[in-house]
C-alpha cells in the first residue's frame, strides 16, 4: 500500500484563505462587499503571521537543529514556503487594489487622495488643519537605541518605521558621515482617529479620501 500524502496545515490554510482573496474579484459581487473580502483576506492573514508563523519561529529558537521536532516539522522549510505563497498572493492583492478596486471606487465618485497627486491649495489648508488639530496632539516617535530602548508594540495597531534627519532650513540633511536616528510612531486609532479621512467640498468633483497615512509622510 502506498504510504499517505499529507499537506501541511498552514500551507492549506493559506490556499483557503486566497479563495477569500478571489472573492474580491467577483464582479458579480458589490463594490463595497469585494472591499470587505480584501480587508478579510488582509486580517486573517495578519493574525496567520501572528500566531501561526511565530510558532515556527519559536521552534527554531528553542530548539537545536538535532531536535526530533524540528526534524519532523522542519519549520525553516515551512516559513520559506509560506512566504513564497503569500508573496505571490500579495501581488494579485496589489494588482487588484490598485487595478480594479481603485478605479472601480473612481467611477462611483470616490477618490484616494496620496501625497503624489497634485491638490489645490484649499485642500492642503484642510489637510494641515486636520493634522494639527486631530493627528498630530496624538502622536510621540520613540527612538530606537541599541540595548537602550526596548518599545513595547500593541497587538493590533498599526505602526510606521522612521528615520529622523537632522532638518537644516528647508532640506532634511545630517552631517557628513553620521547617521540618521530611527524611531517608532504608533497611528492612534485608539484614539478615535480614522484611517481615513473624507475630505468632500461642495467646489471639489467627487468625495475624496485621505489616507491618515499620507498626513504622516507629509508633515
Amino acid at each position: 500500500m502506498a504510504p499517505y500524502s499529507f499537506h501541511n496545515r498552514d500551507i492549506s490554510w493559506l490556499y483557503f484563505n486566497y479563495r477569500v482573496l478571489q472573492e474580491a474579484g467577483d464582479e458579480s459581487i458589490p463594490l463595497f462587499e469585494r472591499i470587505k473580502f480584501l480587508a478579510i483576506y488582509s486580517n486573517n492573514l495578519e493574525e496567520f503571521y501572528r500566531v501561526r508563523v511565530s510558532y515556527y519561529r519559536g521552534l527554531l529558537r528553542d530548539l537545536p537543529p538535532t531536535d526530533e521536532k524540528i526534524k519532523a516539522v522542519d519549520p525553516a522549510g515551512v516559513i520559506q514556503q509560506i512566504n513564497s505563497l503569500v508573496s505571490e498572493h500579495q501581488e494579485e492583492f496589489s494588482r487588484m487594489f490598485f487595478d480594479v478596486i481603485i478605479p472601480a471606487l473612481k467611477d462611483e465618485g470616490i477618490v484616494l487622495v496620496s501625497k503624489s497627486d497634485i491638490l489645490s491649495l484649499e485642500q492642503k489648508e484642510f489637510i494641515y488643519k486636520t493634522y494639527m488639530h486631530e493627528v498630530l496632539t496624538s502622536i510621540q516617535p520613540v527612538l530606537l537605541v541599541k540595548k537602550k530602548v526596548k518599545p513595547f508594540l500593541k497587538t493590533g495597531h498599526v505602526y510606521l518605521a522612521l528615520r529622523l534627519f537632522t532638518k537644516i532650513g528647508t532640506e532634511k540633511r545630517f552631517k557628513k558621515g553620521s547617521r540618521p536616528l530611527y524611531g517608532l510612531v504608533k497611528l492612534p486609532t485608539d484614539h478615535g482617529v480614522s484611517r481615513f479621512i473624507g475630505t468632500a467640498q461642495t467646489q471639489w468633483e467627487s468625495l475624496r479620501y485621505s489616507a491618515r497615512r499620507s498626513y504622516y509622510d507629509a508633515h
